[in-house]
């Protein structure tokens, strides 16, 4: 395991980069001059921030994709008030010594005493069969050690290759599998809820929400990442003014009030 040295947080304009970074976003751009380039969005534990790569754009382009963890060079500039990186060179990172919690956003609160309040929280369910299918999923200490480091990690490992929806339903399958006379409706619906929470075809839901359970979980996974988009990208425009730079996913300025 490799250890990360350099941060986000601390890249100021003039300084050399070298560190290692996820890839959130790739694409591939063009100047006015029509030769390609490379945008990329870097992220790590504290922060996120846009690189470029101007030269050999389309032979960089094939060594690393989105949700790959790289090693980039390159130096930190200034453009539009915001710190971006021209990076001139990159590797992709093994897993092997990837860290997630380096990559990811750490929680305020400590993740044992939030995993406490959790498995009290599902003390309270009074449905028999989905208290006893918790138990299986957070009983497992896999699956435990995982949640607790990264709970909505996705891009890594398996996920590349099939996807975590259909992870999550093989995930479930297998649970249920394990229980004595889990319902079988109740099973369909738990289902539905995965393959549904994305909401629209265009978003890569297999199925749209057909259920008030599954829409509502589609509306709440939706909002969870709207406002945890907005509220990362206010605190990591730490100027004076009452603007955010303009965020490309996004599509607009963000008023940080």
């Amino acid at each position: 395991m490799k250890i990360k040295t350099m941060y986000i947080k601390d890249l100021k304009p003039g300084e050399r980069v070298s560190g290692s970074f996820l890839v959130m976003e790739k694409n591939i751009a063009f100047s006015q001059k029509g030769s390609p380039y490379l945008n990329i969005r870097l992220k790590d534990k504290t922060g996120e921030v846009d690189g470029k790569i101007w030269e050999n754009a389309v032979e960089w382009d094939k060594v690393f994709k989105k949700g790959d963890v790289i090693q980039a060079q390159g130096g930190a500039v200034s453009f539009k008030n915001t710190v971006q990186i021209s990076i001139t060179g990159v590797k992709k990172v093994d897993d092997a010594d990837i860290d997630l919690s380096e990559y990811l956003p750490v929680a305020k609160e400590n993740s044992d005493v939030m995993f406490t309040d959790l498995m009290a929280f599902i003390e309270k369910i009074g449905t028999p069969c989905l208290k006893a299918l918790l138990h299986a999923f957070f009983n497992d200490e896999k699956i435990t050690a995982l949640f607790k480091k990264a709970p909505a990690a996705k891009g890594f490992h398996q996920g590349r290759l099939i996807g975590h929806i259909v992870i999550g339903i093989e995930m479930l399958d297998a649970k249920i599998a394990a229980l004595e006379e889990f319902p079988e409706h109740l099973a369909m619906e738990l289902r539905h809820l995965i393959l549904s929470h994305h909401g629209t075809y265009e978003f890569g839901s297999p199925k749209r929400p057909k259920t008030l359970e599954a829409l509502i979980v589609h509306f709440i996974d939706d909002l969870d990442a709207k406002v945890n988009a907005f509220q990362e990208f206010i605190v990591d425009s730490d100027d004076d003014s009452n603007w955010t730079p303009f965020h490309r996913l996004l599509e607009r300025f963000i008023y940080k009030g």
